[in-house]
């Protein structure tokens, strides 16, 4: 299976790829969904030091309304095209949100979620669907009121597998406050090294102006539901980068130089707490 350990530039090529794959195969219901997760940094982000490390996943996002609304939803749009992207569910059958396609020889995966109010960790039956669930995780929702449109190439060997296909087609990622935002609750209920390393890249390096930049971002998102503002985590995930020494930072140290960084890893850890503190510093501010 795809693992952290298999992140580079090219692997976050290939997840890109299969994107576009899906993006073709569900046509205009593409626009139903938000992409969130390791391909979003390098639309956020402006000249880092070194390229972000990459991915292997593609992390959806759905919106899946109130539970007294949902029986009158219909993702059989999604189910069909998950299939005709060439994507297959787990065959562990487990985790049955998460689907697979190999690419190049690298396995991609993609993940299906959802932040709705009830059932909180419990996996969502969509109707329509024989076959497809969303996890559902308190945390990404916000993504779903900021959100940014990118044009993602389609290469050659695609327009011949999909007739008619266009040269791009337009996906919906997280905008930045809406990534920090759902970032920061990944950081904070998960907690793998990849949810440290990629909220302090893009504090740091985001094309708004850095650690206030994210923070006017944020601020600008929770101002527009309070919700929102209510149950963020950001604050919480911030805190967490108190120290250089402690894990949050030296894991982004150790993942910076991983992708190229030569400078030490101290000042490198030092940077993440750095941009931490501005982060928080600037949001209590705005905030107050």
């Amino acid at each position: 299976m795809a693992s952290d350990q298999a992140r580079s530039p090219y692997a976050r090529d290939l997840a890109e790829e299969a994107l576009v794959r899906l993006a073709l195969a569900l046509g205009p219901h593409i626009g139903n969904v938000v992409i969130i997760g390791g391909l979003n940094p390098s639309f956020l982000t402006a000249q880092p030091p070194v390229p972000h490390l990459g991915t292997t996943d593609v992390d959806v996002l759905l919106e899946v309304g109130f539970v007294f609304d949902r029986d009158e939803m219909d993702f059989a749009w999604l189910e069909t095209g998950l299939q005709s992207a060439g994507f297959e569910p787990n065959p562990t059958g487990v985790q049955p949100w998460r689907w697979y396609v190999r690419l190049d020889g690298l396995l991609v995966k993609l993940d299906l979620l959802c932040d709705a109010y009830d059932s909180p960790g419990q996996e969502l039956a969509l109707p329509g669907c024989k076959t497809v669930v969303a996890q559902n995780l308190k945390g990404p929702r916000p993504a779903l009121l900021d959100s940014v449109e990118h044009s993602l190439a389609v290469s050659i060997e695609l327009r011949a597998k999909f007739p008619n296909a266009p040269e791009l087609v337009a996906v919906r990622f997280a905008g930045l406050g809406g990534y920090v935002m759902s970032k920061a609750a990944a950081a904070v209920i998960r907690g793998e090294p990849k949810d440290f390393y990629d909220l302090a890249f893009v504090l740091l390096y985001n094309r708004e102006g850095g650690p206030e930049g994210a923070a006017r971002a944020v601020d600008r998102l929770m101002r527009l539901d309070v919700n929102v503002a209510f149950e963020s985590q950001v604050p919480a995930a911030l805190n967490l980068f108190t120290n250089p020494s402690d894990r949050p930072a030296q894991i982004f140290a150790e993942q910076m130089q991983r992708s190229g960084d030569q400078t030490d890893l101290e000042i490198l850890a030092q940077d993440a707490v750095g941009a931490a503190i501005k982060c928080k510093e600037s949001l209590v501010t705005l905030r107050s």
